[in-house]
């Protein structure tokens, strides 16, 4: 049986799900999280998982530096870049 797009979706769905009860209470480098979203292989799912573990990260001050390396559209640095400005600015 072939499987449609649909399947592919709910599968990094339920990658991202599970990474997100994967790491609830844990402490994560910049780099750590890095890697994490590197994995992803969509582009709208990595900014999402970057926003999602950056509380945790224990070194924010290289967050968006470790994060932005290993995104490989200048588009999706840009919309790091202003999320994570907009989150301060709350």
């Amino acid at each position: 049986r072939s499987r449609g797009l649909g399947d592919v979706y709910k599968r990094q769905d339920d990658k991202i799900a599970a990474l997100e009860m994967g790491v609830a209470g844990k402490s994560f480098t910049s780099a750590q999280v890095a890697q994490l979203v590197k994995a992803m292989p969509f582009a709208e799912q990595r900014i999402p998982v970057a926003l999602f573990l950056q509380p945790t990260t224990t070194d924010p001050a290289n967050f968006q530096r470790e994060v932005s390396a290993v995104l490989p559209f200048a588009s999706e640095r840009t919309q790091l870049r202003e999320a994570l400005a907009a989150q301060a600015a709350q």
